[in-house]
């Protein structure tokens, strides 16, 4: 039996890509023979305490109720109590993989590798620096090349600066990467030197068992629903309306 162990963070991230990813993954590794999928849910709003739910002789749920870390510190601290806390559970698998989608996981990577001796897998989803500059590419390396150099930085670039190096020693501490772009996976091999033979490029997928191509008939239909004309050229974009897509 492989035990794939999840965590599930807080914020915009689960309600967009990186949550539908992670729901893909459970729909589709639960599937799958011997395998058992342990979603960690920290830092749950709602959650008074520490308990667990067996959902299936396959899922696992643990629920950790939210911290308040405000320091670096603090997310090194909180991730030693997380360790504690699923300490006894955790020793008492075989096959452990520690499977993360969050750079704000970073403490906790690096705490349950060194202390219960488990392989990590990191999925790349997207870069904070490139976010944080709306995906200029060009303005991001102009940054990191006087980071290289040792140049003067402004404290917006230093923050650049610092969210790319998390990525960097995230991606270092890795045993396996996961890119869903080749993009990244140069990206990251080229500045961030994390060796090409340790990241695999596996594409976002989807459950498709319930999509159907539609006939001539029925997309004239739904051009009619939707109030296009019969010439109307129509472009569909599958994501969110958001600056960061270069919307």
């Amino acid at each position: 039996m492989i035990n794939v162990i999840i965590f599930l963070n807080k914020g915009g991230e689960m309600d967009y890509g990186i949550g539908s990813y992670i729901r893909q993954l459970e729909n589709g590794l639960i599937d799958l023979k011997d395998i058992h999928l342990h979603i960690i849910k920290n830092d749950v709003i709602d959650c008074k305490e520490y308990h667990i739910e067996e959902k299936s002789n396959k899922l696992t749920y643990y629920y950790i109720p939210v911290s308040k870390i405000t320091a670096r510190y603090s997310a090194r601290r909180y991730a030693r109590n997380v360790a504690m806390l699923l300490g006894m559970r955790i020793k008492s698998m075989t096959n452990v993989v520690l499977h993360v989608n969050f750079t704000s996981l970073s403490a906790i990577a690096r705490t349950f590798k060194k202390t219960f001796n488990i392989p990590v897998v990191v999925a790349i989803h997207y870069s904070f620096g490139h976010a944080n500059l709306i995906g200029n590419k060009k303005q991001w390396q102009d940054i990191w090349q006087k980071h290289v150099n040792n140049q003067m930085l402004s404290a917006w670039e230093n923050k650049i600066v610092n969210d790319s190096m998390a990525e960097k020693e995230l991606y270092n501490l890795a045993d396996s990467v996961i890119s869903v772009t080749k993009y990244m996976k140069k990206h990251v091999a080229k500045y961030y030197e994390i060796p090409p033979e340790k990241i695999t490029v596996v594409p976002n997928g989807i459950n498709n068992s319930g999509l159907k191509l539609l006939q001539p008939l029925s997309k004239e239909k739904l051009r009619q629903n939707y109030y296009f004309g019969k010439d109307e050229k129509i472009v569909l974009f599958a994501g969110r309306l958001d600056r960061n897509k270069g919307l």
